[in-house]
């Protein structure tokens, strides 16, 4: 939040100080996107804005930060401008360089990457029907690396395309091992990875020496009882 809505939401005492308590004890993801949203649209309303009710595509398009985010996000940004030039916007480092063109989708904050300019149009088509292209789908933006790769390998696993199909249950870490446990429909369903590094490569444009990427192995993924 930048100064005005810290402003905006002090003024709205008491009533923004229980809506930032729900956001903060909330305890499912769900529920502090419920209340940060509850947030944000006072403080809004405020400061006389009107909030966006429509999907929004941001597409990194950050050269300064690495040549690669320039080079291959911002084809994809033209092509989105051609069908959905409202929607569409370009901003600056949003992690994942690797990945580039990288695109996030909101308001889910749903990741993007390996995106071309002539998979645009069908990602956004996809998304804005509520469905998630699956050859490009990173994982949402407010979780870390290792439940991004276990919700998209179960959902690869078993085609879930819907942007409400699977929502995070748990999370258990051992050593080198997660087990992260969805909810799909009435079932909980536990995807165990083993977390490695791959060979040394050179991971971005500018990137001046070889790292290790992370890998994810998948072990096994099980629908377990309620």
């Amino acid at each position: 939040m930048d100064a005005e809505i810290l402003e905006a939401v002090a003024a709205e005492q008491p009533a923004m100080v229980s809506l930032l308590a729900e956001l903060v004890a909330a305890p499912t993801l769900l529920g502090r996107e419920a209340a940060g949203q509850a947030v944000m649209r006072r403080a809004f309303e405020r400061l006389g804005l009107e909030p966006w009710d429509r999907p929004l595509f941001l597409v990194c398009t950050h050269g300064r930060h690495d040549p690669c985010c320039a080079e291959r996000g911002r084809p994809v940004a033209r092509a989105l401008t051609d069908t959905l030039p409202d929607e569409t916007w370009e901003c600056s480092h949003i992690g994942g360089d690797r990945f580039a063109g990288n695109v996030v989708a909101f308001p889910h904050g749903v990741y993007f990457g390996r995106v071309g300019a002539a998979d645009a149009a069908g990602l956004a088509a996809a998304y804005v029907d509520g469905r998630i292209d699956l050859d490009h789908y990173r994982g949402r933006s407010c979780e870390p690396m290792a439940v991004q790769a276990a919700e998209h390998a179960l959902r690869v696993d078993r085609r879930l395309d819907g942007i409400d199909d699977v929502s995070l249950d748990g999370v258990e870490r051992g050593i080198d091992e997660v087990s992260v446990t969805f909810r799909v429909e009435d079932d909980r369903v536990v995807v165990r990875l083993r977390v490695g590094a791959a060979e040394p490569r050179l991971l971005t444009c500018r990137s001046a020496r070889v790292e290790p990427p992370p890998v994810y192995r998948v072990l096994s993924i099980q629908t377990v009882p309620t």
